[in-house]
């Protein structure tokens, strides 16, 4: 047997719940309510300030026991904390002080509370970017809204390509598949069918005709001896007006010799090229000699007419007339008949032209004459017209004499023209004659309104390009002739295609190909937004889906210049190009008709968590997720991906790392990065990094360059820890609670976290434990770890870690309250010192409150009037100035006079001055007027010298539970005063806590003088609820170190001596030995030196060590230390003494 002795350096490595003899040296059994830090050691935790219960304006409760809480941190100076109730009001408060702040709506406040009801917490998420918090519902499906791209009405374009001689500019219009046969002659023939002498055939020339419709033909027959040898003027007429010919020609009597058909050839110019009388000179018999206007012709000869005129082409009573010189007396008339009556048809527009050329013969030698002359006739088809069928015949009149045109062939085509044929005269096959744009396209204006299917209004000129429209019934419109004209309608086959003069916003579908999905939509926008010149852009499809519905949307809480609050619906940008339809060339986004369960921020841009994809704004454009064009992909394009697994994976959380963002599955994580310097929708990729249970109820948190997040799989929650996670291979996941697996609920629902303090909080709502995890990283090692718990007395709704502090929301009896807590100690801490100043210490208690007031208070002279309850005596002062340093306060006037003023008064403080008045209090009670939760000086009752305190009731509390720090010297007991509560009595809305003596009220009873100058109030105080730390020590081995772990000796025999504790900053705290088979040794320490006392010392130790005896067997002993006083407690270390022996056999 040896004496041996070892020492646990320090108990900052927290609980542990594997066998003692495998916990680490430093692991305790039970920490609850500790603090274990790496430079102080293992404290008491920090007591909670009571901030305020969260009520909107100082009288009703407006916060509830249960809604989604979350938090805002704007700046150093600014950070709130809100809640969403489950009805879908929002409350919002200051974290500094809990005062309200307004929330105001704007927009339909009915539906955006509709869109806010939840029943689990979880349903609502925030994001807060900025002055912009986001709150999406988990349990909302999203949709479009009915807001459409505006349709266009049923419209055409057609724009002059060129302007060209001998073409016709043809446009179909229709509105169904009715087609119209078009015939059209492609080859014509020409025979003379003149009589009377051989050859009579045309003189030399080349003429251009056009044929409209069957002409009309007539013959006038010149029998007797009417126009033998008389001269005169003669013209054809209808009766009304001179006719113009088309056509004439001798088919009978014909005077012979070449004179004769040069006469006839006159004949015929005449009639045909003028619209007056002409003077004519007929004489019988065979003219010598040529004489001028003088035209020869035979008794008997016939006239043969071909006319035409107009849109009709059969003319009554035509006649030939010899009139007076002037044309008013008509002597004689020859009646036409008719040969073939004339039609308006729809053969029409027939253009040929007719050349004949002639050549010198010679001829036998028994002719009179040496030589003949040969003509030749050729007819070239320049237009072969519609309408005309094979077979048909055409007479015209060609240098005196008739020509029969025959259609030899034609083309026969089917269009879709039931709404107008439009066949525009050709332009001239003159070159001499100028052909303008204006005529072209005015002659298919002209020919579109007489179909009688356009009104004039609906055809209007733009440019080189005529704008058709209808007012209802869509109709479309096609060319033969896309060399000359382009017509546009709904689409086109190339951006080429497009004019470049048009309506303004006029939308035209690019259809590249066959394939529908690289269609895009283009639309015309006029120079200063008018119809002509301009340029045309993408815009989205025509009566297309172009804009979310908002109310199926996340919300905006957007905090304001003047320092309230909005909530308001997002405006989210609308769809500016291509079709949105879920198959089209901007398709919505994958979270259209889904549920959106979290909103992030990652490369500056906004992402969507939605069933199992990720979808992410346009970077910098947070509300707007659609492609920028249709046509290609860009850089600055949203993203919208999918996860790819073979289970199903929702994606409820993420969070960033430095090689991309990390998303969280119920069972899977995955990796959202891209291999290039751009992310963008062509570089972003998904990759599975890890299979783990994920506890959508919580987030993930950064714990620096790692990450946490909770596994819930099983009966308890784990800890797991993601580190080294790279854009390639997997990561290392460690579970943290390994130590502690049965420690932690398996329905933790909230998560606060601290990188800067290593600090992780763990929670279940409604229950009153928060599970705590501190860390301390150097370089790549963790040096320190520990678990530990921190109980309060009232149920948990919401913590949350800024700063240094940690803010907590807690309930009792439906009232939550806001407390704060400080991580690390700083000048607002409520904390006591020792007289020199040289140690500060916290104050270790819960829901506490701190009052200061001024060591003395000034008060000019009290001019003490007897009239009027509460009256401001000696001062008027306005409302936004008074501050009330304390509450209630009992005054004795001495003048005998004045003794009906005694009773209860505020001290009141006045802006900008050092003086003080007194407000006499109208009930002389006002406990029950205080806000409740509010911790205030209720009233001092100098005849009991007991001070009474509202503060916030507990259920099952007892008065032992709440104390009261003073600075002023009381009791016994050192600076400051710690004493215990006399009574406490509940009533609606708090509780009414009483202590013995007089606490921040005027020493004694303050008797008021005329002239009274002065008068001294204590310093501070503070009044909280104790709370209990609690560590149990594992039982002891004999250890030893092997490389970096240590190993216990569980075969020896050790009888254990005794336990030192070595202790840093202590106050008051309690040692309880326990020993199997006997009774429990409980030992309450108080921190003075033995057999002294220090005056005005706070009875607080920097250093001790408190030796508790054993001499029992190591495995019969547990030692707990705790400690309810406000007081600290530090524990530093322990050594242990005792006996070991080897046991049975020796270690080999």
């Amino acid at each position: 047997m040896s004496n041996v002795t070892q020492t646990i350096p320090s108990y900052i490595a927290g609980l542990s719940q594997q066998p003692d003899e495998l916990k680490v040296p430093g692991q305790v059994n039970v920490a609850k309510n500790v603090f274990p830090d790496i430079t102080e050691g293992l404290s008491k935790r920090p007591g909670t300030r009571f901030i305020k219960q969260l009520d909107a304006d100082g009288t009703a409760t407006d916060s509830q026991d249960q809604g989604k809480w979350f938090h805002y941190y704007r700046d150093e100076t600014e950070q709130y904390l809100g809640q969403i109730s489950r009805t879908g009001d929002i409350n919002m408060w200051k974290c500094s002080d809990g005062s309200p702040v307004t929330v105001n709506s704007s927009g339909n406040s009915s539906a955006m509370a509709t869109y806010l009801t939840h029943t689990a917490d979880q349903d609502i998420q925030t994001l807060t970017v900025n002055d912009f918090t986001y709150i999406t519902n988990r349990t909302k499906n999203t949709s479009m809204s009915s807001t459409k791209e505006a349709a266009r009405p049923p419209e055409a374009f057609i724009e002059l390509k060129k302007v060209a001689y001998a073409s016709q500019y043809a446009v179909n219009l229709f509105d169904n598949t009715t087609t119209t046969e078009v015939t059209t002659a492609t080859r014509v023939s020409a025979q003379s069918i003149n009589i009377g002498y051989d050859p009579q055939l045309p003189n030399v020339g080349t003429e251009i005709f056009s044929v409209n419709g069957t002409p009309a033909i007539y013959e006038i027959d010149l029998t007797g001896d009417v126009v033998n040898g008389v001269d005169g003027y003669y013209r054809i007429t209808d009766g009304t007006t001179t006719l113009v010919l088309d056509s004439i020609s001798l088919t009978s009597g014909a005077p012979d010799g070449e004179h004769n058909r040069d006469s006839t050839e006159k004949l015929a110019d005449a009639f045909r090229n003028h619209s007056d009388y002409h003077k004519l000179k007929f004489t019988i018999g065979t003219i010598s000699e040529r004489q001028p206007n003088h035209y020869q012709v035979s008794y008997g000869t016939k006239f043969r007419l071909v006319y035409k005129k107009g849109g009709t082409q059969t003319v009554g009573n035509v006649k030939l007339e010899r009139t007076s010189a002037d044309g008013s007396t008509v002597n004689t008339t020859f009646n036409a008949t008719t040969v073939t009556a004339g039609a308006s048809n729809s053969k029409k527009d027939l253009y040929f032209r007719i050349t004949s050329t002639g050549q010198s013969v010679p001829v036998d030698d028994f002719s009179p004459v040496e030589y003949l002359a040969r003509y030749q006739v050729t007819i070239d088809l320049l237009h072969g017209g519609e309408g005309w069928g094979e077979g048909d015949t055409i007479e015209v009149g060609f240098k005196g004499c008739s020509l029969l045109i025959t259609v030899d062939s034609i083309s026969t085509s089917k269009v879709q023209a039931n709404l107008g044929l439009i066949r525009p005269t050709p332009t001239s096959f003159d070159t001499k004659t100028t052909v303008t744009a204006e005529s072209i396209i005015g002659a298919i204006r002209t020919g579109i309104v007489a179909t009688g299917n356009f009104t004039d209004a609906n055809v209007q000129q733009i440019g080189n390009g005529l704008y058709i429209t209808r007012s209802s019934n869509s109709f479309n419109a096609s060319t033969p002739v896309g060399e000359l004209l382009n017509v546009l309608t709904d689409s086109v086959e190339d951006v080429a295609d497009l004019p470049k003069q048009c309506k303004h916003g006029y939308v035209v579908k690019v259809a590249n190909s066959e394939a529908e999905e690289d269609d895009y939509y283009v639309k015309f926008f006029g120079h200063n937004d008018r119809d002509g010149e301009g340029v045309w852009e993408e815009c989205a499809k025509p009566d297309t889906n172009i804009e979310f519905d908002a109310g199926t949307m996340p919300l905006q809480l957007v905090r304001q210049a003047d320092g309230t609050f909005t909530l308001s619906t997002v405006t989210w940008d609308n769809a500016q190009v291509g079709d949105t339809s879920v198959d089209g060339t901007n398709p919505r986004p994958s979270f259209i008709g889904k549920t959106i369960n979290k909103m992030m921020f990652f490369r500056n841009r906004l992402v969507l968590l939605s069933d199992e994809n990720v979808v992410m704004s346009r970077p910098g454009d947070f509300t707007n997720f659609w492609a920028k064009s249709a046509i290609q992909f860009t850089a600055t394009d949203p993203i919208d991906i999918s996860c790819s697994s073979e289970f199903p994976a929702i994606i409820f959380d993420g969070i960033q790392v430095n090689s991309g963002l990390v998303l969280f599955t119920k069972n899977q994580q995955f990796m959202l990065t891209t291999d290039s310097d751009v992310l963008s929708p062509l570089t972003a990729k998904i990759n599975f990094i890890s299979a783990y249970n994920f506890n959508h109820n919580t987030n993930p948190f950064s714990l620096g360059t790692t990450i946490g997040f909770i596994d819930n799989v099983g009966q308890h929650s784990r800890f797991m820890e993601m580190a080294r996670v790279l854009r390639e291979g997997e990561p290392d996941v460690i579970e943290q609670s390994k130590v502690v697996s049965e420690l932690l609920d398996k329905d933790l629902n909230i998560v606060s976290s601290s990188k800067e303090n290593g600090f992780v909080a763990l929670s279940e709502k409604d229950k009153k434990t928060l599970y705590c995890y501190k860390y301390f990283n150097t370089s790549d090692k963790r040096v320190h770890q520990a678990w530990f718990t921190w109980t309060f007395d009232w149920q948990i709704q919401y913590h949350f870690i800024i700063d240094d502090s940690l803010y907590i929301v807690t309930d009792d009896d439906s009232k939550c309250m806001l407390l704060k807590l400080d991580l690390q100690m700083h000048s607002n801490t409520l904390q006591t010192n020792t007289s020199d100043n040289e140690f500060k210490h916290r104050v270790h208690l819960d829901n506490a409150k701190k009052f200061t007031l001024p060591a003395a208070l000034t008060t000019s002279s009290f001019n003490i009037s007897a009239t009027g309850a509460n009256k401001i005596y000696n001062i008027t002062v306005a409302d936004n100035s008074i501050y009330t340093l304390g509450d209630l306060h009992y005054l004795t006037f001495s003048d005998n006079s004045l003794s009906s003023q005694n009773g209860w008064y505020s001290i009141i403080w006045l802006s900008g001055s050092d003086t003080v008045a007194f407000n006499r209090n109208s009930n002389n009670a006002a406990v029950d007027t205080n806000p409740p939760g509010t911790i205030t000086v209720s009233q001092y009752e100098p005849t009991s010298d007991v001070t009474k305190f509202l503060v916030p009731n507990v259920n099952g509390l007892s008065n032992s539970k709440i104390y009261i720090i003073s600075g002023e010297n009381r009791g016994n007991m050192s600076t400051p005063t710690i004493a215990n509560a006399q009574s406490i009595t509940a009533y609606s809305g708090g509780a009414n806590v009483s202590f013995t003596g007089s606490y921040a009220t005027i020493s004694g009873d303050y008797t008021c003088k005329n002239n009274d100058t002065t008068s001294t109030l204590h310093e501070s105080f503070v009044v909280g609820y104790e709370y209990e730390m609690e560590v149990e020590f594992p039982k002891i081995y004999l250890t030893s170190k092997q490389g970096d772990s240590v190993r216990s000796d569980t075969r020896s025999s050790l009888i254990l001596h005794r336990n030192k504790i070595n202790l840093g900053a202590s106050g008051l705290y309690q040692t309880t030995l326990k020993r199997r088979g006997k009774p429990n040794y409980t030992e309450d320490h108080e921190s003075v030196i033995s057999d002294s006392y220090d005056m005005n010392e706070l009875p607080v130790q920097q250093l001790q060590t408190r030796v508790i005896p054993i001499y029992d067997r190591n495995t019969n002993t547990t030692i707990t230390l705790k400690s309810t006083h406000p007081t600290p407690l530090t524990l530093y270390s322990m050594t242990w003494e005792g006996n070991s022996t080897n046991k049975f056999y020796s270690s080999v």
